[in-house]
């Protein structure tokens, strides 16, 4: 009997997308109010464009449009300050539609709640601030305030909640969305994997790992009650 539900952050309960966004417009802010020729909503544009060519080196890349002709030194200085203000802005999201009447219904089952996510510390705790996520779940895991060997797929995240919670790793749940990490570690732990797919989630096409796929799979966090019969 499952009485656990952990979940994943990005693209689980908020769409990773907007905090890109967010992120992307406290750069821009960033930039303009230093620079009197440069203009935000064009910045922005620039960020978003070079985001959807490649998710990685995205600053890099628009750093040597906007500040063409400077140094390469300047130009990697600029880049490193926009990481910085990227990681560590207060951002603008908010949950999915579906996620309080989730948490509606862990709390009319009696069900524990959790949530295991990787990722800057700085900007995953400022991203759970944002939507009050300390206050809705039982118990919150940012793996990297840990360790680097805590990232999923280790284990260790659901074995420390396990133990935390006084349950067995088969009376947890699990729910995530990116396929090369989120659901590899069922190959050493019974933990039931579900996987919800969310329009417009930025990892949704990323290969499984190992192979290992989800359980089972969801469109909206409330389908999950009925499908686990609680």
């Amino acid at each position: 009997m499952i009485k656990l539900i952990a979940c994943d952050f990005d693209d689980t309960l908020v769409l990773e997308r907007n905090f890109v966004l967010s992120g992307f417009g406290a750069c821009a802010r960033f930039l303009s109010e230093r620079y009197a020729r440069l203009d935000a909503a064009s910045l922005k544009n620039l960020f978003l464009r070079e985001f959807e060519r490649s998710t990685r080196g995205v600053f890099d890349r628009a750093t040597e449009v906007i500040f063409a002709g400077e140094s390469s030194d300047f130009i990697k200085k600029k880049a490193a300050e926009l990481i910085d203000v990227y990681r560590t802005h207060k951002p603008s999201i908010s949950y999915e539609k579906d996620v309080h009447e989730f948490l509606k219904g862990l709390r009319a089952h009696g069900l524990k709640s959790a949530v295991i996510t990787d990722g800057n510390p700085t900007t995953q705790r400022n991203k759970l601030k944002a939507v009050g996520a300390f206050d809705d779940f039982d118990e919150i895991v940012i793996t990297s305030e840990y360790g680097s060997d805590w990232a999923k797929p280790s284990i260790k995240a659901f074995l420390h909640i396990a133990q935390h919670f006084c349950v067995r790793p088969d009376e947890i749940a699990y729910i995530g969305d990116n396929p090369a990490k989120d659901f590899a570690f069922r190959a050493y732990i019974p933990i039931t994997t579900i996987r919800i797919n969310r329009p417009g989630a930025v990892h949704s096409g990323n290969p499984y790992l190992d192979g290992i796929k989800e359980q089972f799979s969801v469109v909206s966090l409330v389908d999950i009650f009925s499908l686990l019969g609680l």
